[in-house]
């Protein structure tokens, strides 16, 4: 299967939801639990979902911020590390996230989030994200971008400049 593919990429992003649920037992990440919902190899972008869970509530009752940007990160992450090329052992660290918090989301049911990757660069990946309720694409609770670096060695590999010095 070609990896950069609509099959590829459901694939190793299924693959990257498996190993936080079954390698990284109770890490952060696992505890977020996340699960694949869709990935969109044409629009560069995945949908996961979360189920908010007692733990993830502040004292105002919704789902607390720290909890929505850390699944941000998560979901703009995957996206970073597929196009990085790097999906089993690599890491492609934040390097920049802004988050926008614009409805609180309550803690009696999941959210959806979306990212989509818009630069996958040599040294950097620019993304952004919206969660949402469901059924409620349009209404975003919370936006975010995110920039992620691309450790040296890892894809896609250095590009030869048309421009000859």
């Amino acid at each position: 299967m070609e990896y950069f593919s609509q099959k590829g990429m459901e694939a190793a992003l299924q693959q990257l939801a498996d190993k936080i649920s079954s390698n990284e037992r109770g890490s952060f990440n696992a505890m977020l639990a996340p699960q694949l919902v869709s990935a969109d190899y044409e629009n560069r972008s995945c949908t996961l979902c979360f189920t908010p869970e007692d733990w993830m509530s502040n004292p105002a009752g919704v789902v607390h911020g720290g909890i929505l940007c850390s699944a941000a990160d998560l979901a703009m992450g995957f996206l970073s590390l597929y196009f990085a090329r790097d999906t089993v052992s690599g890491i492609t660290p934040t390097v920049n996230m802004s988050i926008n918090y614009l409805r609180p989301v309550p803690m009696s049911g999941p959210f959806y989030l979306t990212a989509a990757i818009g630069h996958a660069g040599r040294r950097l990946n620019q993304t952004d994200c919206t969660i949402y309720l469901p059924g409620a694409p349009e209404k975003p609770c919370v936006t975010a971008v995110g920039t992620y670096f691309i450790p040296e060695g890892k894809y896609p590999p250095k590009r030869q400049s048309p421009i000859r010095a």
